[in-house]
This record gives structure tokens, C-alpha cells and sequence, in this order.
């Protein structure tokens, strides 16, 4: 199949921000908050992740701690991993990155990822209670940028939030140069220690911190000689080809392809649910379940399964 940029405003020479729903729209399916079964815990989740926006951003404190480099970023890392961080890193806020029509003129970048529940939920997706566990997740990322925000700031130094719902730059990228993982194949990014089952928050701040390097774990290499999310992605959606995107050569989803069953199968996810890094993650605890996992799934019948189920998209 062939490779490409999905749309526009992904590839121009300005990175613009479509949000999830927005791009479903483009074609033709309705986002899975929209859906008719959407859950009461769905709607207290999404509701608090909303609630935190307004908090992301605020006042900075007029008197200024006396903070070093090394003293502040022991600091900030312990905090986020005491506010619920299951890795952090610190990069440079790269322009290239932020999304047109923000000035964003804080320099760091601070990451943060929170694990899903891999053997619960990725490895049992695609089901309303796996779009509950990201819900989840994110919403425990809003808390914890918020409130790491909100402490840099009473420390005296700008500092704001970035979550799901209203994020100024690309957090992918920052996750990867600083240091939390290599992007896959599939389009999320991978480590050693988490696999590919979790999230990323960002705050950026004035303060100034020191920065970690990119992982180099061979993921790369590895996604180059593994074909299951390829072999397993329900719409065809995922090349074993990189292509050039903005300047940058990468792996690429095909976003047209992977849109209705996204929108169908609560966000979907059976790429993340059959990476075999998850099976090496977390101290190999779930080699096992994922070895269960795969020899209960077939290819064939998963893709003619989960496409019965597609509807029909909406005149664009």
C-alpha cells in the first residue's frame, strides 16, 4: 500500500493542530465520544480531563526560589514521579514542533508518562472498557501537569500544562528527545521499560532544567524486521515503508484508513495490542498472557470481524 501524508495540515510547512473528532470528520465518521453507548464513566472522565483545562496556565509567584540547574531538575523529576509519573524526561521546547498560532516562550519541556493496564485492557481491546482505561490515563496526566505546572509557578517561574484537550505543541516528539521512548511503527512511541502502553503529558516552563538524550534501544531496527501491526491492523493501515513528513523521515499511519475503526471499536488500539515489546515490558510479567493473546488471534478473522462492524461514511 502506498505511504502518505493523510492530511495537509500534518505535512505543510506549518505544523496545525486537528483534533481527533476533527479529523474523524474529515472522513466521513464521528469520533468515540460521540458515540450512542458512550458510559457514565466516560462522561465523568472526559468532564474532569475538560475541567483541568482552565487550570493549566496561570499566575507565577513574584518572588522567585534561588534554584540550580541540578537542585531544579531533581526536584521537578521527583515531584512529577511523587504526582503519579511513571517516567520523566526534560528536552528543549523545539519550535518546530509547536503548533501555528501559539507563541509559546517557555524553553523546557518537561514529559511525562503514565503506563496503561496492559494485561486488563490493551491486551483485551477493542472495547468500551479500554477507551475507559485511556480516559483514565489522560485524565490522570491533566492532574499531574496541572499540578506540577502550578508548583513551578509558586516557585516563582512561568510554567504551563499541556494535555489531550488543549496542547500548544507536539507531544510526541518532545516524549522522544527526551528521552521516553523510539517511534514504532504503529505510530506510538516504544520503550524497554513500558513497551508501547502509555501516555504522554507535557509542561513546559522558564525554568531552566537539565536535558536527557533520545533513546537509542534499536527500536527502529526492530520495527523494520517485525511486521504484527502490520500483519494484524484492521484497516490495512500501517506501512512497513518511512516516508518523509515535514523534513522528517518516519513511520507513518495511513489516518483515512485507521479513521472508521477508531471511531467504531472505541479508539481500537489492536496495533498497541499486539506490539511484542509489550511482551519484553514491565519486567516480562506478561510474555505469557501476550503469548495466550496471540495464539487466539487471527489475523483474518479479526479484520473481517472488526470491518462487518464499519459503517458507512458521511458525505464529506
Amino acid at each position: 500500500m502506498s505511504v502518505r501524508p493523510v492530511l495537509p495540515e500534518w505535512s505543510g510547512d506549518k505544523l496545525v493542530y486537528v483534533s481527533p473528532r476533527e479529523t474523524l470528520n474529515r472522513f466521513g465518521y464521528t469520533s468515540v465520544s460521540q458515540r450512542d453507548d458512550v458510559t457514565s464513566e466516560e462522561i465523568e472522565l472526559s468532564s474532569q480531563i475538560a475541567a483541568k483545562v482552565p487550570l493549566q496556565d496561570g499566575e507565577v509567584a513574584a518572588r522567585r526560589r534561588n534554584l540550580g540547574v541540578a537542585d531544579a531538575t531533581a526536584w521537578v523529576t521527583s515531584r512529577a514521579r511523587q504526582l503519579g509519573a511513571d517516567m520523566v524526561g526534560i528536552t528543549k521546547v523545539d519550535p518546530f514542533y509547536v503548533y501555528d498560532g501559539f507563541d509559546l516562550s517557555n524553553d523546557f519541556a518537561v514529559v511525562v508518562a503514565i503506563a496503561m493496564d496492559y494485561e486488563g485492557e490493551i491486551l483485551q481491546v477493542p472495547r468500551k472498557e479500554s477507551h475507559v482505561e485511556y480516559l483514565r490515563v489522560y485524565e490522570a496526566l491533566s492532574r499531574l501537569t496541572v499540578q506540577l505546572a502550578a508548583e513551578i509557578r509558586a516557585a516563582g517561574f512561568p510554567a504551563r500544562a499541556h494535555s489531550v484537550r488543549d496542547e500548544q505543541l507536539a507531544m510526541l516528539p518532545h516524549a522522544h528527545r527526551a528521552g521516553l521512548g523510539e517511534l514504532g511503527k504503529h505510530g506510538s512511541l516504544i520503550n524497554r521499560e513500558l513497551g508501547c502502553s502509555f501516555r504522554v503529558g507535557v509542561v513546559t516552563t522558564e525554568l531552566t532544567l537539565a536535558e536527557d538524550q533520545p533513546l537509542d534501544e534499536g527500536i527502529e531496527d526492530f520495527c523494520s524486521g517485525c511486521r504484527m501491526c502490520t500483519t494484524y491492523c484492521p484497516g490495512d493501515a500501517i506501512s512497513g515503508e518511512r516516508a518523509v513528513v515535514r523534513d522528517t523521515e518516519r513511520w507513518i499511519v495511513d489516518t483515512e484508513r485507521c479513521a472508521p475503526f477508531f471511531a467504531a471499536h472505541y479508539a481500537c488500539a489492536v496495533c498497541l495490542q499486539v506490539c511484542p515489546i509489550n511482551a519484553k515490558a514491565f519486567g516480562g510479567q506478561f510474555r505469557d498472557a501476550y503469548v495466550r493473546k496471540m495464539k487466539e488471534l487471527d489475523p483474518t478473522e479479526l479484520g473481517e470481524r472488526l470491518s462487518a462492524d464499519i459503517p458507512a461514511p458521511s458525505p464529506r
